[in-house]
């Protein structure tokens, strides 16, 4: 039977789009609970409903601030006589709270910062972040989950895990020579990884064997004879047979 495939994380994840998006909907709760207690305010009415508010967040800028004046007059009991609502909502005589222009920035930037979310595509629903306990909007542990798999990548296959093993093992190893200062971390010098390696490999070009460190990599090249001893290693000049009994 074969074993159940298991994803594996490609790289790391994007800390950049992780905080951006995450500003965003932080953002975006936080005008929210102003926005619905401002309306609130406005229209007299303060057990309106989230499920309300949504519906009124998806209003145009015009038919929003009809729905402010009209449920201004009507939450205050407004009258005037021989004036209907419609008409007095469109006069100059309605004394509207500071609170509509509040509740009107809040409306704004509230569609700006949906316009940016957008952008990311990275979608959530507002109503989500909702806690009734508290009449709040928060970022959950549901909501940093989510955002932290759409900003992070994984393999698909078996065979995916295989190269990105692959491709970590090699990150190992110019990290490695890089903590060694055998490479420099700056700009791409790392790509001279092969070519500085190859003194220290031996390789027979007619062989099908494996690679392997070359015996006398600290005995030439300056990149890893600096690592070598002070002691001169033993070379023997003869192949006497005394001298290999001794």
């Amino acid at each position: 039977m074969n074993e159940k495939f298991i994803p594996k994380m490609i790289g790391s994840k994007d800390e950049k789009a992780y905080e951006n998006i995450w500003g965003l909907y932080h953002a975006m709760t936080n005008y929210a609970d102003c926005f619905v207690q401002d309306i609130r305010d406005v229209l007299n009415d303060p057990k309106l409903s989230h499920e309300n508010i949504f519906e009124i967040l998806k209003k145009n800028k015009v038919d929003f601030e009809i729905y402010l004046k009209r449920g201004f007059v009507k939450g205050h009991e407004i009258s005037i006589p021989g004036l209907n609502t419609e008409k007095l909502i469109n006069s100059d005589w309605l004394d509207l709270p500071p609170q509509y222009q509040v509740a009107l920035y809040s409306w704004e930037k509230l569609n700006e910062i949906l316009n940016e979310i957008q952008k990311t595509q990275f979608v959530y629903p507002l109503s989500k972040l909702y806690y009734s306990v508290d009449d709040l909007y928060f970022l959950t542990d549901d909501f940093e989950n989510k955002l932290s798999d759409f900003t992070t990548r994984y393999t698909t296959s078996e065979k995916q895990n295989e190269v990105v093993e692959v491709v970590e093992k090699f990150c190992d190893v110019i990290n490695d020579l890089i903590r060694l200062k055998i490479l420099k971390q700056q700009g791409l010098g790392w790509m001279n990884a092969c070519e500085i390696m190859q003194m220290a490999i031996d390789q027979d070009e007619n062989s099908d064997e494996s690679l392997s460190p070359n015996r006398r990599m600290f005995d030439k090249y300056y990149t890893f004879e600096r690592f070598g001893t002070d002691k001169k290693p033993f070379e023997p000049n003869t192949t006497d047979k005394i001298l290999v009994l001794e």
